[in-house]
C-alpha cells in the first residue's frame, strides 16, 4: 500500500480499536471478562472492516451499493459496523452478506466465515441474544398451532372447493346453452323467396303484367343513288334477317327494404332493429328483367353468409322477396344484398338483431 492508503487504513482501525476498548472497559465495570483478543491486529481484518475498506478504496458510497444490490442502507451500515443485532436475522444475514461481498469483489465464503465467528463472539460476550433461524421459528410456530385452527382451515378449504364446483357448473350450463343456440341457428332452413310481376289496373278493371311499350320501326325509303352507282334493293320479306346479338338486360332495384310483412304487395314494418323470434322480409322491386333473368338475395350474419336464394325476374317490373326468422343465437349485425346474375350488388341493407 502507498502512504495515503496506509494512513487512511490506520486511522480507521485506530478509531475502531478505541471504540472496542471502551466497550470492553464497560464490560469490566459490569463484571464481565474483557475480550483481550480483540486488541490484536488480526481482528483488524474482520468482515466489516474488509467491506468498508474495499468500498472506500473503490470510491463507492453506501447509496450506490444500496441502489445496485437492492439492499437497504441500514443493513449495509450494520454489516460494516458489525452490528449483528441490527440485521434482519438468519438465514437472510448470510445471503445479504454474500450479495454485498460479491458486489465488492470479495470472497463470499470467507466473509461469511468471518461473520459467523463474529456472531459467535458477540453472543458469548452478551452483546446479542441467541436468535433462531427465521425458518426454524416459523416451523415451530406452525407446529404449535392448536388443532381448532387446523379444523377451521379444513372447513375453509371445503367451502372454497364447493364454491369452485358451483362456478364450474354455471360455466358448463352456459356453454351448453350457447352450443344449443348455435346448433338451432345452423339447422335453420334457408330463406324462402317469392317473386311476382307488377300488375296494374286498366280502365276496364282488367289486370295484367306491365310490359314495355312496343315502338314501331320507321319505314325505309330507298333514295336514288348517285349516277353510276347501283343501290342495293331492300331485303325480301320471305328472307330471314341475319341474327343480331342483343345484350342482356341490365337489372336495377329502385325500391327495396327490410320489414316484417307485405301488405297489398308493399313492404310494411320497416326498421333497422329487430328482436329475436321475429320473421323479417327482404323485399325488392326489380326493373329491367325478362325471361330467364334471376336475382339473388343473400343474408349475411356477422360477416358470414347465413343463406342465399335465387328469385325469378320474368318481366321488366317485378317484385321479389325472401324471408327469415331470427332464432336465438342470431343476435348481432345482419346484412342483406341483392345481386344480379353477374354478381354485381344492386342494393344492400343493414339491420341488427337484439334480445327483447
Amino acid at each position: 500500500m502507498n502512504g495515503a492508503n496506509d494512513a487512511a487504513w490506520s486511522s480507521h482501525e485506530i478509531d475502531r480499536l478505541a471504540a472496542q476498548m471502551v466497550a470492553d472497559w464497560r464490560r469490566v465495570v459490569f463484571g464481565l471478562k474483557p475480550q483481550t483478543e480483540r486488541y490484536t491486529l488480526a481482528r483488524m481484518a474482520s468482515f466489516g472492516s474488509a467491506l468498508r475498506r474495499t468500498r472506500l478504496g473503490r470510491g463507492i458510497s453506501l447509496d450506490d451499493v444500496a441502489r445496485d444490490t437492492r439492499l437497504t442502507k441500514r443493513c449495509l451500515q450494520a454489516f460494516e459496523d458489525e452490528s449483528i443485532p441490527e440485521l434482519p436475522g438468519e438465514p437472510y444475514n448470510r445471503a445479504y452478506l454474500r450479495t454485498y461481498s460479491a458486489y465488492l469483489g470479495l470472497d463470499p465464503d470467507a466473509q461469511v466465515s468471518d461473520y459467523e465467528r463474529e456472531a459467535e463472539a458477540q453472543t458469548k460476550a452478551g452483546r446479542m441474544a441467541v436468535r433462531p433461524d427465521v425458518l426454524t421459528a416459523m416451523r415451530q410456530a406452525v407446529e404449535r398451532r392448536p388443532l381448532a385452527l387446523v379444523g377451521e382451515r379444513r372447513l375453509g378449504a371445503i367451502a372454497r372447493t364447493t364454491g369452485l364446483v358451483g362456478v364450474a357448473v354455471t360455466l358448463l350450463v352456459g356453454l351448453v346453452w350457447v352450443g344449443v343456440s348455435r346448433l338451432l341457428s345452423s339447422i335453420e332452413p334457408a330463406p324462402v323467396g317469392t317473386s311476382m310481376p307488377l300488375t296494374r289496373v286498366s280502365e276496364k278493371g282488367n289486370t295484367g303484367p306491365e310490359r314495355d311499350a312496343v315502338i314501331p320501326e320507321p319505314s325505309h325509303r330507298l333514295d336514288a343513288g348517285p349516277a353510276g352507282i347501283e343501290v342495293a334493293p331492300p331485303p325480301r320479306l320471305d328472307q330471314a334477317p341475319a341474327s343480331v346479338e342483343i345484350p342482356a338486360a341490365r337489372l336495377s332495384v329502385p325500391r327495396s327494404g327490410v320489414g316484417t310483412d307485405v301488405v297489398d304487395r308493399e313492404l310494411v314494418g320497416r326498421s333497422d332493429t329487430f328482436h329475436v323470434g321475429t320473421r323479417i322480409i327482404f323485399w325488392t322491386f326489380v326493373t329491367g328483367g325478362g325471361p330467364g333473368e334471376t336475382i339473388r338475395h343473400v343474408w349475411i350474419h356477422e360477416g358470414r353468409t347465413a343463406g342465399a336464394v335465387d328469385l325469378t325476374v320474368a318481366g321488366p317490373s317485378w317484385r321479389t322477396q325472401s324471408r327469415r326468422t331470427l332464432v336465438p343465437g342470431t343476435e348481432g349485425k345482419w346484412v342483406v344484398q341483392a345481386l344480379d346474375s353477374e354478381g354485381r350488388v344492386l342494393v344492400r341493407h343493414e339491420f341488427r338483431c337484439e334480445v327483447l
